[in-house]
């Protein structure tokens, strides 16, 4: 399967669009990622180091904007609400970027679990989200490689 996704990525005949691959990003995730954290977790007892960097740059991206430019979020109508509002009280100060981070992996309808039932999950997301604020994406993504 990853070896189709890639040849699709790098199809020079396939117009690819950043709106295309985040439609319903939150369900994807739920559906195609989570059920991997969690077998990681059961089976070696620690976070997967880039599925975690992974979810907290999809909060990122749910912020709707980087760099002073609207991002294309498109999913439900509830979930741009939900992450619109959280976002609009983290940067109001209504909320600290942990407590947003909280509420957020707390939603059990778009997870289908309390994600902050994960130990260390919370504050490692909150860590990445912080660093990515900051303007700090492009050494994150370094260091990954």
């Amino acid at each position: 399967v990853a070896e189709e996704v890639k040849y699709r990525v790098r199809n020079p005949f396939i117009r690819h669009e950043l709106a295309s691959f985040a439609l319903n990003s939150i369900t994807k995730f739920y559906t195609r990622v989570l059920p991997s954290r969690l077998t990681y977790l059961a089976e070696y007892h620690a976070l997967p180091y880039r599925l975690t960097l992974g979810l907290a740059a999809l909060l990122f991206f749910y912020s709707g904007a980087y760099q002073g430019r609207r991002l294309p979020v498109n999913d439900s109508h509830s979930i741009k609400e939900f992450f619109s509002l959280n976002w609009h009280r983290y940067r109001k100060q209504i909320l600290t970027l942990e407590e947003m981070v909280e509420e957020i992996l707390g939603e059990r309808d778009f997870w289908g679990i309390d994600l902050n039932a994960i130990p260390d999950l919370a504050a490692l997301i909150t860590d990445a989200l912080e660093e990515m604020l900051n303007g700090r994406i492009q050494k994150m993504l370094k260091e990954l490689s």
